[in-house]
């Protein structure tokens, strides 16, 4: 995900918008510490040594936020995951690709429904929610966003 990546892609006379594949891995769990640096990226483990780029809602953290410990380097915090689900209904691969950005491990069950279609369903109830998992040309989607 440290790469840059086209934003269009041009195919003879067509120009097409470029859907990169997910690429979040959690560093850190929920209710852990995490290391905030000034330059708004995030360190899974305090004073470890991968930086994390990561996308904020609304304008990044300036100095050091309430409730966090100030250190001479960065900010100290607890790190709450909190997710919120995407689809309410079983989107097509085009609108998955656009939304979903936390990959899944393949699902221990069968995939539940659209099993023949472009976007196969892994669910325990008949209701797309926040525990669904879709399958979009082999590759598994959590169908959550972290906020």
């Amino acid at each position: 995900c440290r790469v840059s990546l086209p934003s269009t892609v041009e195919v003879n006379t067509g120009i097409y918008k470029f859907v990169a594949p997910p690429c979040v891995y959690l560093h850190f769990t929920n209710v852990s510490k995490m290391e905030l640096d000034p330059d708004g990226t995030v360190r899974g483990r305090v004073g470890g040594h991968s930086k994390i780029n990561v996308q904020w809602l609304g304008a990044k953290p300036r100095g050091c936020p309430q409730g966090c410990t100030d250190t001479a380097k960065a900010c100290i915090c607890d790190a709450t995951l909190r997710s919120k689900q995407v689809f309410k209904t079983v989107p097509d691969g085009l609108n998955l690709l656009s939304a979903l950005k936390i990959a899944a491990l393949k699902p221990v069950g069968q995939c539940s429904s659209h099993c023949t279609g472009e976007v196969k369903v892994y669910s325990s109830g008949e209701a797309v929610d926040e525990r669904t998992v879709f399958e979009h040309r082999g590759v598994f989607f959590k169908n959550v966003r972290h906020e």
